[in-house]
């Protein structure tokens, strides 16, 4: 009766295992998508400047503060591309980048998309630490195991 109730009790604890990596992986994908759509879109949206009668603004001939929110704006781009591969870097970058837009606009409130674009970069961070953390967790188990199959 003792064994069946530990057992019970592992396969219980591997449902859940499964079901929070289940719950990781689809915040990791979702950051992903969200990160590729907010790229394209701060491509059609620079794209859409780049055509219109001022076009691009340069950043070597703009003041600094102008300069310095064209930088934070490239990048949180970069981050989102970067994202794509190393999570946690790429919502370093993004965070990083909206963070000092914000400190040189001087308001914390700004339109929604830079919300939506700090939320990514949030939940890339998160994934991406989490991710890490499990991979160590991985390899410590698998060290474990291959030193009680050898003991």
């Amino acid at each position: 009766m003792h064994i069946h109730g530990k057992k019970r009790e592992r396969i219980s604890m591997q449902r859940h295992k499964h079901d929070a990596s289940c719950f990781i992986l689809v915040l990791g994908w979702s950051g992903r998508i969200l990160a590729g759509l907010l790229a394209a879109g701060l491509v059609i949206f620079v794209g859409g400047n780049a055509v219109s009668d001022k076009g691009l603004p340069n950043p070597f001939t703009e003041p600094l503060p102008i300069a310095l929110e064209i930088a934070g704006l490239a990048a949180a781009w970069v981050g989102l591309i970067v994202a794509w591969k190393r999570e946690a870097a790429g919502g370093i970058l993004i965070l990083a980048g909206t963070f000092l837009f914000h400190l040189i606009e001087g308001k914390w409130m700004l339109p929604w998309a830079f919300l939506v674009l700090e939320f990514d970069g949030v939940l890339l961070l998160f994934y991406g630490i989490v991710q890490r953390k499990r991979r160590r967790t991985c390899v410590t188990e698998r060290r474990e195991a291959v030193e009680d199959s050898d003991a």
